[in-house]
């Protein structure tokens, strides 16, 4: 099951967060053979998609985006989920989901 983690974006400023990959013993997840993939959209089911960088190290997910992606997102209320593929098995886990809140920049 997946945590539930809300996050906050600045319209027109780069973006970048790390989640700590723990089992249930503390020790750091090997995330070799592994894809990541998160997203955002207005509503589960409507709206246009916007992706997140994502990047896997030993124990950590990163989702990030850059300045410019950040400043064509109208400011608003939005979705988003992040999970991880097991390349080999096809195995796919969602890590964290949640609301995304971007505030709008002054232009």
């Amino acid at each position: 099951m997946s945590i539930k983690f809300n996050l906050f974006i600045d319209q027109g400023a780069s973006y970048e967060l790390e989640y700590d990959m723990l089992d249930e013993a503390g020790n750091q997840l090997d995330l070799s053979g592994y894809v990541g993939r998160a997203a955002m959209k207005p509503w589960y089911t409507y709206g246009n998609t916007i992706n997140f960088n994502v990047t896997l190290t030993t124990g950590k997910m990163i989702l990030s985006m850059d300045a410019n992606t950040t400043a064509a997102i109208d400011f608003g209320r939005y979705v988003y989920d992040a999970e991880i593929e097991n390349v080999s098995t096809g195995i796919i886990t969602r890590v964290v989901q949640g609301l995304v809140n971007v505030q709008p920049e002054v232009k």
